[in-house]
């Protein structure tokens, strides 16, 4: 197999066959209509390459609301609730925030406390995000 980049950058591979299943030859040797007619008389098989992975992207704030929905949906809110109202400090603090960070260090210390992993979190937040409301 002949690796290769395509005019749009991705890396494919090439291999043509010949007699016995033998390869000739490069892709490099022949332009890219010559390649396609092969390609079309099935002298040349192609192999694609694979698609990116899904580009996840955290999201680095989301509502209360969205959160403690989230929360509920993934069975953490009653722990969580708990928690909060066990430091009178943190349940003031609760009440009055519209947006939690992710990277907030009481949310990261209390998801830790709680057992929660950085993974688990991610998931929340990105269910909490996807929330229509």
């Amino acid at each position: 197999m002949q690796q290769y980049k395509d005019f749009e950058g991705n890396v494919g591979s090439t291999r043509l066959k010949g007699e016995s299943g033998r390869l000739y030859g490069t892709p490099a040797l022949y332009s890219p209509g010559e390649l396609a007619a092969m390609l079309a008389d099935g002298i040349v098989e192609y192999t694609p390459p694979p698609p990116p992975p899904p580009v996840v992207t955290i999201p680095s704030h989301v509502t209360r609301y969205r959160l403690k929905l989230a929360l509920q949906h993934f069975g953490k809110w009653d722990a969580v609730s708990a928690f909060i109202k066990a430091d009178p400090e943190l349940y003031d603090t609760w009440l009055i925030i519209n947006d939690v960070a992710r990277s907030n260090p009481l949310i990261t210390q209390g998801l830790t406390a709680l057992g929660i992993t950085a993974e688990e979190a991610d998931q929340i937040f990105l269910y909490a995000d996807s929330l229509e409301i």
